[in-house]
């Protein structure tokens, strides 16, 4: 009887997987065929394959098909391939997929949870719209004497010792500088980054984006696996970090109130703005978007400065058409560097713009349908349609669009001529995501490229740059 009872389980279970992994062979849909409880996810989970590597695969396989259905481990979601499709859920059926594909638990992530990256429904709209002023060029523009100053002590220190002679890891690099103008422009604060005295605001960024293997297990579970998180405890942010920023944050503004100061920052900005949305105040606010400020600030800025920095090595001629530019326009302001100079460097920020298309930060954008939705026909030849319910991921494979031969020809070559103006109106509009689209476009884009240029034009302006013969090509 035992038997019995082992076999009907059994049966019941594959039964139910077999069910649920024919959804979108019920619908008439085209896509990959899964296997049980790890779907099209085979290769990512055994660590063979980056999941953009995977979500990459699905991409090339169904060069005809607007969009493909896959198994996200036992569940159903959907690859856009058609940027129309993609524009769609990005920006025109944006109430349909409001949210990221991220699930955190607020016990467990108090301060990650109010993220604007990770918030969902109501909670975004009114953190997007707290935070928005705080990122207008305007207000970017206004750092521009702290962004001056990091650049002087980023050149004196490539001047001197640990410059000369020797091999720069331009991540390194990337990150000392982005960490200084963060601390700075910020919190008016010391990061201290590029002396031999490590401050504990350096410490923290350090172990904020270190990639470790914990990291990675914890953005595994985030991304694939949600509903496991509280059941084992699994934070995305480590409870120290948490403690240390809500410590750092409240000794800042203990010490200006004391003092009766006011600064030109990003903290004081969001103190000023907290005001007008008393729906969000409370003890985890401020130290929230703080957070995001350091992380975002200076782990995305810092890649960008080093990509861009091996990009130019590896392309001799273009860096000495950006230097020409860079050398022009500081001589037209007076010899240094200014705010107006910034704007004015074009080829400069088609140089970011290309290193972004080559070396995105993120892989994918990832969306949950925040209601029932009905796409287009999957083939330009057929009529049906494929209607998903509510909770489905859909994902715009990011690396895949940035690669297609069909928009950027001979995708593998560095050419940032690709985002002139006239190349730009010449191509669909999504088919570049480096900050992502739509009313959840990065806020942060202005300030990243303001600092970004600043940096790679000071070193540009004093010095070449060439691969290191231990530089992986």
């Amino acid at each position: 009887m035992l038997h019995l009872y082992i076999l009907f389980i059994i049966l019941t279970i594959y039964l139910y997987f077999k069910w649920h992994l024919s959804f979108f062979i019920r619908k008439g849909i085209v896509g990959p065929s899964p296997l049980p409880l790890v779907g099209n996810m085979w290769k990512y989970i055994t660590v063979q394959k980056h999941f953009g590597d995977v979500y990459d695969k699905i991409y090339q396989s169904y060069p005809k098909a607007k969009y493909v259905g896959f198994y996200k481990l036992h569940n159903p979601a959907v690859l856009v391939r058609d940027l129309d499709v993609v524009k769609d859920v990005l920006t025109g059926d944006f109430s349909s997929f409001q949210d990221n594909d991220f699930v955190l638990d607020p016990k467990l992530d108090r301060l990650s949870v109010i993220n604007p990256f990770f918030a969902t429904g109501e909670q975004w709209k009114e953190l997007r719209s707290l935070t928005t002023p705080i990122f207008t060029l305007s207000k970017v523009r206004a750092c521009f004497p702290i962004v001056e100053q990091v650049t002087k002590t980023l050149v004196e220190y490539l001047s001197g010792p640990e410059g000369k002679n020797n091999d720069i890891n331009t991540k390194t690099l990337g990150e000392m500088y982005t960490m200084d103008v963060v601390a700075s422009a910020g919190f008016s604060v010391e990061g201290k980054s590029f002396t031999k005295e490590q401050s504990p605001f350096r410490k923290l960024v350090d172990d904020l984006i270190a990639p470790t293997s914990s990291n990675a297990f914890k953005a595994f579970v985030t991304l694939f696996m949600p509903k496991l998180a509280p059941i084992f405890g699994i934070s995305f942010m480590a409870p120290e970090h948490e403690s240390w920023i809500r410590s750092f944050v409240n000794q800042v503004i203990e010490r200006r109130e004391k003092l009766g100061e006011k600064r030109q920052d990003f903290l004081q900005n969001l103190l000023d703005l907290q005001t007008k949305h008393t729906s969000l105040i409370s003890d985890d606010l401020v130290p929230g978007q703080a957070l995001v400020f350091i992380a975002e600030g200076s782990e995305t800025s810092s890649m960008l400065i080093s990509y861009s920095l091996y990009e130019l090595a590896k392309n001799p001629d273009i860096m000495h058409r950006a230097q020409e530019e860079i050398d022009e326009i500081y001589e037209r302001n007076g010899g240094g560097l200014t705010e107006e100079g910034l704007m004015q460097m074009e080829y400069l920020e088609q140089i970011l713009y290309e290193t972004l298309r080559m070396h995105s930060v993120v892989y994918s954008l990832a969306r949950k349908a925040t209601k029932d939705f009905t796409f287009q026909p999957q083939f330009s030849d057929s009529n049906q349609r494929l209607s998903i319910p509510k909770g489905t991921t859909v994902i715009v494979p990011v690396r895949s669009i940035h690669y297609d031969p069909a928009y950027y020809p001979r995708p593998n070559v560095f050419d940032p001529s690709r985002f002139s103006e006239d190349q730009k109106k010449m191509r669909h509009r999504y088919a570049f995501l480096g900050f992502g689209e739509g009313p959840r476009i990065c806020l942060g884009l202005k300030f990243a490229l303001f600092q970004v240029k600043a940096a790679i034009s000071s070193i540009l302006r004093n010095f070449d740059v060439s691969l290191s013969p231990k530089t992986e090509q």
